[in-house]
């Protein structure tokens, strides 16, 4: 990663200043660090005059975060959000700068978000001062996420598995028509051994009928992967998530959930065995009805999981990252 994007600190309490790339929509500063017995510290993003473009200020003595911006030597009108940081505990920050506004994140969690006041091109420097210790500090530019294109269907039937329904195997029967009526006008492209993470934005978005089938491998030693079906190109907690993938190998579960209104939901765990095995590769397939998404893993079902999020067309992008290999990822 180049250096500029980059920086960690040796465990040393701040102030830190460090440069930044230019900012653009997309952008996410990521820092992770251990808050000290401190009343408040600052979080700042800083222009080359002295202004400052976003102020993050959390007060342990007034339980809430501040959020402002410093124009010619003078503060401007504070915004206020509820503290949900803990005194003597590490903690993540996430500001993702999009057009219009910034998006605040404390540990994983949406805070609030910040309209501009200053061109975000402007901002050069990151500052945090005051008592936490600041172990790292990441800027992650833009995701490239993968264009659709208008093709003609490829995919040979004979490399096509069917759909596991239940304990069963093969496609559901046909949707009546009058129950939905699925996007006519584009067939998505497949890709072949894209990187990780990876972001693909759906043409049509989510609708029932859609077929989504991924290959690939697990690392030789993998922790977790996930595959997620998001409102957005960002991970959590910058986009929901309609739906959470997450094969975790230290504890051999399938994990599925949603993120919602700036909250995980209620996991779900159940499934006969553990599909996937470090090294080896797999195909599983996501089936996307009107009430539910089916998966299933080697031509076996392995799990459904009922919709939390309405409307599915609402759904817009595909993310997979973790400790996997991917090989192809294909729509039908």
């Amino acid at each position: 990663m180049d250096p500029s994007l980059y920086y960690k600190p040796t465990s040393q309490l701040v102030p830190v200043r460090t440069p930044l790339r230019a900012l653009t929509p997309g952008t996410i500063i990521e820092l992770h660090g251990r808050i000290h017995h401190t009343k408040r510290f600052a979080i700042n993003l800083e222009t080359g005059n002295g202004d400052i473009a976003l102020h993050i200020n959390p007060r342990f003595d007034g339980n809430e975060v501040v959020l402002n911006s410093l124009r010619s030597g003078q503060w401007e009108t504070e915004e206020r959000a509820p503290l949900t940081l803990v005194q003597g505990e590490e903690f993540s920050c996430l500001i993702l700068v999009e057009k219009m506004e910034y998006k605040i994140a404390f540990n994983g969690r949406h805070l609030t978000s910040f309209k501009h006041r200053l061109l975000y091109s402007l901002v050069e420097v990151l500052t945090v001062d005051n008592g936490i210790t600041l172990e790292k500090v990441q800027q992650k530019p833009p995701m490239n996420v993968a264009p659709t294109a208008e093709v003609l269907p490829s995919m040979p039937p004979s490399v096509t598995p069917a759909m596991p329904i239940g304990v069963g195997v093969g496609m559901p029967p046909a949707m009546p028509p009058q129950a939905f009526s699925p996007p006519p006008m584009r067939i998505q492209e497949p890709i072949f051994n894209p990187p990780t993470p990876f972001v693909y934005e759906l043409a049509q978005g989510c609708y029932p009928g859609l077929l989504i089938y991924i290959s690939g491998r697990p690392l030789t030693e993998p922790d977790r992967f996930e595959v997620n079906l998001s409102c957005g190109p960002y991970e959590a907690p910058m986009s929901p998530v309609a739906f959470h993938w997450n094969p975790r190998f230290h504890c051999k579960t399938v994990v599925r959930n949603a993120f919602l209104n700036g909250n995980w939901g209620t996991e779900e765990r159940e499934g006969r065995g553990f599909p996937y095995k470090a090294g080896t590769h797999f195909d599983m397939i996501i089936q996307v009805l009107h009430d539910r998404f089916n998966v299933a893993v080697n031509g076996q079902h392995y799990a459904e999981f009922r919709h939390r999020f309405q409307p599915i067309s609402q759904i817009t992008h595909l993310r997979i990252g973790g400790d996997i290999l991917i090989a192809s990822v294909r729509f039908q």
